[in-house]
């Protein structure tokens, strides 16, 4: 009795152990779908990642320009911007209008964007990244994002990567 109550065990951990691993291989993203958040059925991106490559303390801030599009048959609203790290700010810029900086939430009030995309209509995240935030601990490899989130709740990741150095 004692060893069909131990291999009927091992067949349901094995089972659990399987069930596991297809829930897990079926929810897995690719590189680029990471980059784009749950319910983005609204904005087209022209990168989603960047690269500054090597990054010099002493030369200071480095600014990257993503495009945004409203891909829609209507307008929507771009409702907050925020980034991952307070070495990182982010712009809204379109026809001239520049808002921001948004940061990273907790220092200090995300201010709201309640800026309207129009349908093909496009605009500018501006991020600018300044690699001497940290201070001489900030030296070596650098991944952050920018979260633009529309009012409907639809948000896209902008990611920015590089290696800092003095």
């Amino acid at each position: 009795m004692k060893k069909y109550i131990n291999t009927f065990v091992w067949l349901l951990l094995l089972g659990a152990l399987l069930v596991s691993i297809i829930y897990m291989a079926r929810n897995t993203k690719t590189d680029n779908d990471s980059a784009v958040m749950d319910g983005n059925e609204f904005l087209d991106v022209s990168e989603v990642s960047y690269d500054f490559g090597t990054v010099s303390m002493s030369d200071g801030d480095v600014v990257h320009e993503f495009t945004i599009t409203n891909s829609q048959v209507e307008a929507i609203e771009i409702a907050k911007i925020y980034t991952s790290c307070m070495c990182t700010d982010a712009f809204f810029v379109q026809e001239g209008l520049r808002k921001g900086p948004y940061s990273m939430p907790g220092h200090g009030a995300i201010p709201k964007v309640e800026e309207i995309l129009e349908p093909g209509e496009k605009a500018i995240i501006e991020v600018v990244f300044d690699p001497t935030a940290h201070g001489p601990a900030g030296i070596g490899l650098i991944d952050r994002s920018v979260f633009v989130e529309t009012e409907k709740g639809a948000s896209v990741e902008l990611r920015i990567n590089g290696n800092v150095t003095p």
